[in-house]
């Protein structure tokens, strides 16, 4: 009965260890309750061989201290595998912003500023036309309202009134009213056109110095959003060393990390090896 009580102890505490090793590279049995429960399980066997009756006793104290072992083993497990989970979340906030980060930001700006240029042109266009439009009218307006009709001295009107000589008044009277009759007639009518050119022009001058000032507005706004282009990718060019400077030592930082927690888990995996191996080897002894 002790033999095999021996042999199952040994065999236990030995397929513990195996499961450990072979699902997890880390253990964190605390000394105290892994020396606490493999002395209980000695005494129970010495007691055994001393006294078979009390070899249920050493049964149920190997069982138990199995059970404690996994338990401990396995939380350990899952634990360490949390612990190389963190790290691993905390290697990926180390993150470098990447040059798509820059690039989808520019391509942004860049979109903006084609759209801005495209209404730059077409404001530029209607600034063009407008121009155009009141150098047209202020021709007409010179034209109407410098025409020999208006503008004709009044000296070189004196000769359509001197009559012939042997012409009867009432004569001269009728030809004379017919004569400035045609002359009022044709200077109210060309007044008018000078007039029409003139408010035609003003319009025109009025409506151009709005489209213009639209087309000015639309040029600086274009300006702005070109400065920001160069600003920005500028800007990113200028602070790349500085964060390159924060990846290193953020990442630096979580490698020192992950260096400890490995090593402390190699330790602490040769110690258990050890300590079981002690255990199964004073067992088989007692």
């Amino acid at each position: 009965m002790l033999a095999l009580l021996l042999l199952l102890a040994s065999k236990q505490i030995s397929e513990v260890c195996s499961r450990s090793l072979r699902s997890s590279s880390s253990t964190k049995i605390t000394s105290s309750v892994q020396e606490g429960d493999i002395q209980r399980l000695l005494h129970h066997i010495s007691d055994c061989r001393t006294d078979p009756a009390s070899c249920g006793d050493a049964a149920d104290t190997m069982a138990k201290y199995s059970d404690n072992m996994t338990n401990t083993v396995l939380k350990d497990i899952n634990e360490t595998k949390q612990d190389f989970i963190n790290l691993s979340i905390e290697f990926e906030a180390c993150k470098m912003a990447s040059p798509e980060d820059h690039t989808t930001s520019f391509n942004v700006k860049a979109a903006a500023l084609t759209a801005c240029r495209e209404k730059q042109a077409s404001a530029g266009k209607l600034a063009t036309l407008c121009k155009d439009n009141v150098a047209g009218s202020q021709t007409i307006k010179n034209s109407q309202c410098t025409s020999t009709v208006l503008t004709q001295p009044i000296s070189e009107l004196e000769a359509i009134c001197k009559p012939s000589a042997q012409q009867p008044l009432g004569e001269w009277l009728t030809g004379m009213k017919a004569q400035f009759d045609a002359k009022v007639g044709a200077f109210e009518k060309q007044e008018g056109l000078c007039k029409s050119a003139q408010w035609v022009l003003g319009n025109a001058t009025d409506d151009c110095e709005v489209v213009t000032q639209n087309s000015t507005t639309q040029n600086n706004s274009c300006d702005t959003d070109l400065n920001d282009i160069e600003s920005f990718s500028c800007n990113w060019a200028k602070g790349f060393t500085s964060r390159c400077s924060t990846y290193d030592l953020c990442y630096a930082g979580v490698l020192a990390r992950y260096t400890q927690k490995k090593n402390r888990a190699g330790k602490r995996h040769r110690n258990m090896d050890t300590d079981v191996e002690s255990c199964a080897e004073n067992a088989v002894h007692i």
